[in-house]
């Protein structure tokens, strides 16, 4: 009775934070969800979020930012603020670990939820080809935004930051 006590005292303490890397952690630990932790700060009008990057593919195709008003809905209406081919193109290259934007623009409020996601393409270099549908085949331009948004997969999520407005 008493470990069952302190498990739900932990996970509620855990679910009420801010911040995610302890429920990333124990989320992480269960499922295959979150795989690494981001932190976001609002300095006014600007909206920074922060990360540690996973391990990296060599099929790495960018960086994704999402945000949502409900943070533990996987079906909830994760709406894309950021890609490379969006908006942003600082994440096509897999060493960043930041991203600013103006939140002032987007007419937030209410409380809201952030996540970083890694997009991976979803063959090796060579099977880029016309047969497994890139268009045109590498070595072209392949990186068009027609293959990334059909030829690709999310590799790597992170656990959320959220933002009072």
């Amino acid at each position: 009775m008493r470990k069952t006590l302190i498990i739900t005292l932990f996970i509620s303490a855990v679910s009420t934070s801010n911040c995610s890397y302890i429920s990333d952690s124990v989320e992480g630990a269960i499922t295959n969800r979150s795989s690494f932790s981001i932190d976001a700060v609002h300095e006014y009008p600007n909206i920074i979020i922060t990360w540690v990057a996973p391990r990296v593919s060599k099929n790495f195709a960018g960086i994704e930012i999402y945000i949502t008003k409900e943070a533990n809905n996987e079906f909830s209406g994760y709406k894309l603020l950021a890609s490379k081919h969006l908006n942003n193109n600082l994440l096509e290259d897999s060493v960043t670990t930041s991203f600013t934007f103006d939140a002032s623009t987007l007419n937030l409020l209410g409380v809201y939820y952030f996540k970083v996601g890694y997009i991976n393409w979803d063959h090796d270099e060579t099977l880029r080809t016309t047969e497994n549908k890139y268009v045109p085949a590498y070595p072209g331009n392949w990186d068009s935004i027609a293959n990334y948004n059909t030829l690709t997969h999310l590799a790597d999520i992170s656990g959320f930051s959220e933002i009072f407005f």
